[in-house]
Order: C-alpha cells, then sequence, then structure tokens
C-alpha cells in the first residue's frame, strides 16, 4: 500500500467510525449534570438485551439468559458474541455499557477496514474499476443504452 492510499483509508474509516458514534457522543454530552444517560442510541428492546448479554459476561463465557421474557428459563448460546466480549472486557475492568460501545467502535473499524481489503483484491487494476464503474453507469436509466430503438 502507497502512504496516500494508508492516509486515505484510515482518514475514511475515522470518518465513518465518528459519524457512528455521534448518537452516543451528542447523547453524554446533552446528558444534564446529576443525571445518568444510559446509552440507548437505537430500539431500547435491542438495546437493553445486548447490554444485559455484556453484563452477564462478567460470570459466563457464553451462555446468558433472557432477562426480559419467561419462555426460555434455562441459559442460552444467543447472543454468545456479546457475552464472551463482555467477560473479555470485565477482564479489564471496563463496564459493560463502555464496552458495548467500545465494541460497536471495534467492529465498524474492523468491517471497514475488511471491506476495504475486499474491495482492493476485486479491483486490483484501475482498468478493473473504471471497466466496472462504466458498467454500471452505462445500465441507469436514461442513459443512452435504454434510449436506442
Amino acid at each position: 500500500m502507497k502512504r496516500l492510499e494508508i492516509l486515505l483509508v484510515v482518514g475514511i474509516i475515522l470518518v465513518f467510525v465518528t459519524l457512528n458514534s455521534l448518537p452516543f457522543i451528542a447523547g453524554v454530552l446533552a446528558t444534564p449534570s446529576g443525571s445518568v444517560f444510559l446509552g440507548t442510541v437505537h430500539w431500547p428492546g435491542d438495546y437493553f438485551y445486548y447490554l444485559s448479554q455484556f453484563a452477564q459476561g462478567r460470570n459466563s463465557w457464553f451462555t446468558s439468559y433472557n432477562l426480559y421474557t419467561n419462555d426460555f428459563p434455562q441459559k442460552t448460546f444467543v447472543g454468545w458474541v456479546n457475552v464472551f466480549l463482555g467477560y473479555i472486557f470485565s477482564l479489564m475492568g471496563v463496564d459493560h455499557l463502555a464496552a458495548y460501545q467500545l465494541s460497536i467502535v471495534i467492529f465498524t473499524i474492523a468491517f471497514l477496514f475488511v471491506s476495504y481489503l475486499l474491495i482492493r483484491e476485486i479491483y486490483t487494476t484501475y482498468a478493473a474499476a473504471t471497466e466496472v464503474g462504466h458498467g454500471f453507469f452505462a445500465h441507469l436509466p436514461g442513459s443512452s443504452q435504454f434510449n436506442q430503438d
């Protein structure tokens, strides 16, 4: 990788990680003193379920209880990744609220970097990328190909 390419990729990843984290950052900054921000930045039912898995990770490697239903009173492996991350972060002294947010940042960085590697592998040359771009735009509605009789 060239130095400019590395800087561009790192810059794009940082922009998207920052954009992805803005709702949480805004919530923390908007919380009045003496209040607690719970970190809810998407659907509360999902968020608290995931958060409970991170919290249960202190006591378990892979299994957790679904604390929000009586249908499944036994431990399950559903959400084992969250439980495992909760366990790892608890070993480092990180609480479950911070562990959840840190895991979002870590997985966003990993996803974007692996996506970059995949795109780079598929489009190894400028000519290949140009051909794909031309093929994409040539098939849009309103292009000359669709207007031919």
